[in-house]
């Protein structure tokens, strides 16, 4: 189904989620049955924190936590790649500090048997409440963006990047699990499970399927 049929039902939801969200100042108990995804269009959110570096316009999500509105930039560092924010309701000071410090960021890896391509970020949040956040970007032109959790299929909300029309960043909020942790082989080495405990996101086209990856994070290595 191409969810820009719908948009305008969307967008009006969308809209009311986001003045809600940032009126409040307070975490937004967002269940399945209230997030609505697909195309958005995020209001112009301008950076000035001198510490923060970013490419195009920062994407304001609409979730506040404890008074912090998650906003997503795009960051060249190694390489381009997907990073958060957050937006204080009441102030409105940005900084890279979470409003929680259990507020946990896990970031899916690629590797010499498993590519993200053309995915470029893919992590979770877990909001500790039942709730979990995933986001990340795309490096293609999609139209609907999923996640699936063992057969519970979230629709993300996304928006093209400013600074590359070939880039959609994306994002979701839904009840479930945070991403299991490795399983330990021995000291200062650990190693993921098996990919089919773990979320998958899948990009669309004119309604096929062009790209799926697991949120699965690497193996480590402590040297």
């Amino acid at each position: 189904m191409n969810l820009h049929r719908r948009s305008p039902r969307w967008l009006a939801v969308f809209a009311s989620l986001v003045v809600a969200a940032t009126a409040s100042g307070c975490a937004q108990p967002t269940a399945d049955r209230d997030w609505v995804g697909g195309p958005a269009t995020p209001s112009p959110l301008q950076v000035t924190a001198v510490d923060i570096s970013h490419l195009g316009a920062a994407v304001p999500t609409g979730l506040v936590v404890d008074g912090a509105e998650l906003v997503l930039i795009l960051e060249n560092a190694v390489q381009y790649d997907v990073q958060t924010i957050w937006r204080d309701t009441h102030s409105g000071v940005i900084s890279r500090d979470p409003p929680r410090d259990n507020l946990a960021t896990t970031t899916a890896g690629g590797g010499p048997t498993t590519s993200l391509a053309p995915f470029r970020t893919l992590a979770q949040i877990n909001l500790g409440d039942g709730r979990v956040v995933e986001f990340g970007d795309i490096q293609a032109a999609a139209d609907r963006i999923t996640v699936d959790d063992k057969g519970h299929v979230t629709d993300a909300a996304y928006t093209t990047s400013t600074y590359d029309k070939t880039v959609v960043l994306f994002w979701v909020v839904r009840q479930g699990n945070p991403i299991p942790e490795n399983s330990q082989i021995d000291i200062g080495h650990s190693t993921p499970l098996a990919p089919e405990l773990y979320p998958l996101v899948t990009a669309y086209r004119d309604g096929a399927a062009i790209a799926s990856a697991r949120m699965r994070p690497s193996a480590t290595t402590q040297h």
